[in-house]
């Protein structure tokens, strides 16, 4: 339905098509990938400036869910009602020709959603979650819904031409909430040759904001070299005058004119460029109170962090213990992950005394210590996997009871995640020698953990992100992992992971969906292990007299990779079979097991006269859902393979869905089926007797509730004209007679009444004029009158 929308000439399409995008997305239909391969790019194609902002609307449009905190209290958090990865993948891909079509509407729609967020909720965009308006590696996720509305402004405003933009600058700058100043300064440091003014305009001292002393650093870095001297005293003045410099308690006069030594040099270091004498001399001043290296300049709260975790081990870990304000727990936690990450040897040359820390801050660590991991740093695993089995071996881990947010299960999320990363990918993996406890620790978590999945309505999104499936996929990377290395028979499985999943698989001892569905997903690599074990057991892997965990294995299994010798295994012992007899939830699990069978059909696996066979089944059902995938199987397949190679399994498999049609005619859900196969005629080479009796019967019916295939009709049609004349003549008035009358494309509609003229088909050609004519249509007037 949406590629045909979206296939119409732009001035067909309007706004009330755009609607039907979030109402489709809201309804859970899998939308996203045609508005970023297929709406998206045909509107910015167009230029159809006013569709895109209504399709930015949607797709930067939110939802409100509620999250357990580690403390007791729920938070609200804003997600993206798209996926927040796709969502940063089309953006990404499209920000330059959005920008330079109509970037500050488009900045403004996101503003707008930040301000409704920002009016309920004051603590959002926060520097925590957002402490860079630029692409930084300390932005914890970049995908967050929070981080892409800012990174989409900034974006818009980078894009666009200085002066376009100065007045919507200045309107950030005047905003109560200090992330759109500090998008305005970002974007003032931009475009600062022409935008500078802005920020000399400033009012007070803007040094004594602590939330805007990233964006406010780098402005003065990047352009200090044109400051003029005037510019330089201001920026002096301000560094002296601050009145807002951090100050812990309890420190003494020399620790704390050090410390304000220390943040008056941060500052001082942003104008060194300038060669200026009273820069300089005022650096040297304060270098001398204070001679500490500087580091993570320009960053809220720096110092303070930095007085944390320079400290050595044994103090962090009991500032850790100490630490009783819920308030600031997970904002302590997160800097102290990215400081983990940032700096992961400090941490596993003594990681002992952070086994007695609270669980939030060892989630941190954990956590910290992947990240490290993920961007290439040096990691000690011996230590790492120390610490691990340490932890997960102590009977308090286990024991203790959780009142709101569970993290011992956020621990051994982050510990499978560690193992997974460390063993998937050959390049970057941990060293042989560490494989044996990492099994250790991966057959302790799948005997002890409890699962925690929560059904969100998409299994496969919901399992691998539970405890249990990241424990249950990490094992199968483990084992591939060692099966590469150490393997090279046919049974390349390891002993003790194999047996673990075989005592699994009676659904009496592992009850949860997450192992199911992992299996369903894995089962290709799972093959590759062990042939014999997954033949022997595919019975037991999807369980026939158990639907739950049937159908969580059979939707993992239809979302890998296509595998020739599985499919023939699960069509053997009736897999299939059971699908076509199933009602799945989701509409796009019956869109996969179909094209699985179509695939079967289109290689000569499945034969129509068989009625054994998959495809005859799946006929045999007589599943309007199930029919309506195979139509549109084979048509969207046309723009992908040769056409040649479909055409001979089009026809029989087409006349069998006739016959079945044919049966049901008055029944509106098989008029959709009539009208959908009408656009198979794209594979035939000439219209014989059988055909256009096939297509008359679809002509009546062409826009029976599915909006355009008379589109793509005509213009299939017209490529026949010259062929057989008659018989697209007959069938064109078949289409009038129903009072179906195709209006768009009429260069197509013109060109077949003008080939039936040239085809000695007057009598036909008359008609056809004279009947739109009698509907109010006089586009073919000219061509009537030409052959009249």
């Amino acid at each position: 339905m949406i590629k045909i929308i979206f296939s119409l000439p732009i001035d067909k399409i309007t706004e009330s098509h755009i609607e039907f995008i979030r109402l489709a997305l809201n309804s859970g239909w899998s939308v996203v990938y045609e508005i970023d391969n297929t709406i998206l790019p045909r509107l910015l194609q167009e230029r159809a400036e006013n569709l895109v902002l209504n399709l930015l609307d949607i797709i930067l449009s939110y939802k409100k869910i509620e999250k357990k905190s580690y403390f007791d209290y729920i938070s609200i958090m804003d997600e993206s009602t798209i996926n927040e990865y796709q969502l940063k993948k089309t953006l990404q891909k499209y920000k330059q020709k959005i920008a330079e079509l109509c970037s500050i509407k488009a900045a403004r729609i996101a503003i707008d959603k930040m301000k409704i967020i920002i009016k309920e909720d004051k603590s959002k965009f926060n520097n925590m979650w957002i402490p860079t308006i630029e692409d930084h590696p300390q932005t914890i996720s970049p995908e967050r819904y929070e981080c892409q509305l800012v990174h989409f402004i900034r974006d818009m405003f980078e894009f666009s031409e200085p002066h376009e933009i100065k007045e919507e600058i200045d309107k950030l700058l005047k905003e109560e909430h200090p992330i759109f100043k500090r998008i305005a300064i970002h974007i003032i440091n931009y475009h600062y040759k022409d935008l500078n003014e802005l920020f000399w305009q400033l009012k007070g001292n803007p040094l004594e904001d602590e939330l805007l002393k990233h964006e406010l650093y780098e402005l003065l870095k990047n352009n200090c070299s044109v400051f003029t001297n005037k510019q330089i005293t201001k920026v002096l003045n301000w560094i002296e005058s601050n009145k807002n410099y951090y100050i812990p308690k309890d420190e003494d006069e020399d620790q704390v004119n050090k410390m304000i030594a220390y943040q008056k040099k941060e500052w001082l270091s942003a104008l060194l460029e300038t060669k200026n004498r009273d820069v300089l001399s005022s650096y040297e001043k304060y270098n001398n109170i204070n001679p500490a290296e500087l580091d993570h300049v320009g960053y809220k709260n720096s110092v303070a962090r930095d007085e944390i975790f320079t400290k050595t081990n044994e103090e962090i870990a009991e500032y850790f213990i100490s630490k009783k304000e819920k308030k600031d727990a997970e904002d302590l936690s997160d800097s102290f992950k990215n400081y983990v990450s940032e700096n992961p040897e400090k941490f596993t040359n003594n990681i002992k005394p952070f086994l007695n820390i609270p669980r939030i801050y060892q989630h941190a660590l954990l956590w910290g210590l992947n990240k490290a991991w993920s961007t290439k740093k040096h990691i000690n695993w011996q230590v790492v996997f120390d610490f691990i089995f340490n932890l997960i071996t102590s009977d308090d881990f286990w024991n203790e009871n959780y009142k709101d947010a569970d993290y011992r299960n956020s621990i051994i999320s982050q510990i499978a995640e560690v193992i997974e990363e460390g063993t998937k990918d050959d390049n970057h993996a941990f060293s042989p020698e560490f494989l044996p406890k990492a099994e250790e620790i991966l057959l302790l978590l799948a005997k002890k953990t409890e699962s925690d999945f929560t059904y969100t309505g998409d299994l496969v999104t919901s399992v691998p992100n539970s405890t249990k499936g990241k424990i249950f996929s990490a094992m199968i990377n483990y084992s591939l992992r060692y099966a590469r290395l150490y393997k090279r028979e046919e049974d390349k499985w390891v002993r003790s992971v194999k047996e673990d999943f075989t005592k699994r698989l009676d659904r009496e001892i592992e009850p949860s969906v997450e192992f199911s569905l992992i299996l369903g997903i894995y089962l290709p690599s799972i093959y590759w292990l062990d042939k014999k074990w997954m033949s022997d057991n595919i019975n037991k892997i999807f369980p026939m007299n158990n639907d739950t965990h049937w159908k969580a294995a059979f939707t993992g299994y239809l979302f890998s990779t296509f595998h020739r010798d599985i499919y023939f295994l699960l069509r053997e012992n009736g897999h299939y079979a059971k699908a076509i007899k199933t009602d799945f939830d989701d509409p796009y699990i019956t869109k996969l097991f179909v094209q699985h069978i179509c695939t079967g059909y289109l290689e000569d696996w499945e034969k129509l006269e068989d009625k054994k066979s998959l495809i005859f089944q799946l006929l045999e059902n007589k599943n309007i859902k199930q029919i309506l995938e195979i139509v549109n199987y084979f048509w969207v397949i046309a723009k992908n393979k040769p056409i040649e190679k479909i055409k001979s399994k089009v026809k029989p498999l087409w006349k069998e869905i006739y016959k079945l049609t044919k049966q049901y005619e008055e029944n509106e859900e098989f008029q959709k089926i009539i009208s959908d196969i009408s656009k198979w005629l794209v594979f035939i080479d000439e219209i014989d007797d059988e055909i256009m009796e096939w297509l008359i019967l679809s002509a009546k019916y062409l826009n029976k509730d599915r909006g355009l295939n008379d589109i793509f009709f005509i213009k299939y049609l017209m490529k026949h004209t010259s062929k057989t004349p008659a018989k697209v003549g007959k069938i064109y008035l078949e289409m009038l007679k129903a009072d179906i009358y195709p209006n768009y494309k009429r260069e197509h509609i013109e060109e077949i009444v003008r080939l039936l003229y040239e085809n000695n088909e007057k009598e036909i050609a008359d008609k056809i004029c004279n009947l739109y004519g009698e509907k109010g249509y006089f586009f073919l007037k000219d061509i009537y009158g030409k052959y009249n």
